[in-house]
């Protein structure tokens, strides 16, 4: 049987299947870990390359994406902003940050409010970020100011090594800052309910509650406790107090019954370890 050594906990990781973009799927065999990878064949394998005519459309399509998923990011700074010292200026890290949707709408609300960069890659995304007030970060090592809060949104399944990725991150968050990380779950199957880990051909990783919390371990950053936040999804307009009480709901129900939150996604705040 085909096997690989575990990117997160070095354990032995067998052959499972191959998905649907004909990548091999290894699954760690620790019981502690239970990791999900496809093994790096090539450099930059987890960048999404667009197409011509996606690149001549770029700016298009990145409005069209930031007005769709305005009202849920008006949703999620509320949810970030009670989570940290809120003071006249926040520093954030948008890790990953693409077309910067998500940034681009804090800014809006923000404005003067905020600094904040913008790690990306890819280098097709650079030039919007300027033009909404973002600043391009190529290289962490170029980042002086400490961060208040950095977020890693449906980014870190990208990353080929993601326990040095989180190692370098923790050194730039500042004493009492955070990092906040969704990431879909790995399955033994690629139709699995409420998992969308396997539908996009540049994810690489496909973590587990426990290998996930393993690398954040590893880096020396807290574990998640992985919860229901309805913040990070695109549903139409609820009332905040639904919302909530939804979220209340849900996490007290899955802690009596002993389960964990059926959503499809690991999701949670992380820092730097006293």
């Amino acid at each position: 049987m085909k096997q690989q050594v575990c990117p997160i906990c070095k354990s032995i990781a067998l052959y499972i299947f191959t998905s649907k973009h004909l990548k091999e799927i290894y699954e760690c065999k620790n019981n502690e870990c239970g990791h999900f990878h496809t093994p790096i064949v090539r450099s930059r394998m987890g960048i999404q390359e667009w197409s011509s005519e996606q690149l001549q459309n770029l700016e298009n399509i990145s409005e069209q994406e930031f007005d769709i998923i305005f009202p849920r990011d008006k949703r999620l700074l509320d949810l970030f902003l009670h989570q940290i010292d809120m003071k006249k200026q926040v520093v954030l890290l948008d890790y990953g940050a693409g077309s910067a949707a998500v940034s681009r709408s804090f800014k809006k609300i923000l404005r003067e409010n905020c600094v904040i960069y913008c790690l990306e890659p890819y280098e097709i995304y650079h030039e919007i970020y300027s033009k909404n007030g973002l600043l391009l970060l190529k290289s962490l090592t170029d980042l002086e100011d400490a961060i208040d809060l950095a977020y890693l949104i449906e980014v870190i399944e990208h990353i080929d090594d993601p326990i040095s990725a989180l190692i370098e991150l923790r050194t730039k968050i500042k004493k009492g800052g955070l990092i906040f990380i969704s990431t879909p779950i790995g399955k033994r199957t690629e139709n699995e309910a409420c998992s969308w880990a396997y539908d996009t051909e540049s994810h690489v990783h496909f973590f587990t509650e426990k290998s996930l919390n393993l690398a954040l371990i590893s880096a020396n950053l807290r574990p998640i406790m992985n919860q229901f936040y309805p913040e990070i999804y695109r549903s139409g307009p609820v009332p905040i107090w639904i919302q909530h009480a939804r979220k209340w709901l849900s996490n007290a129900y899955h802690r009596i019954r002993g389960l964990k939150p059926n959503t499809g996604h690991l999701v949670g705040f992380t820092g730097p370890v006293d």
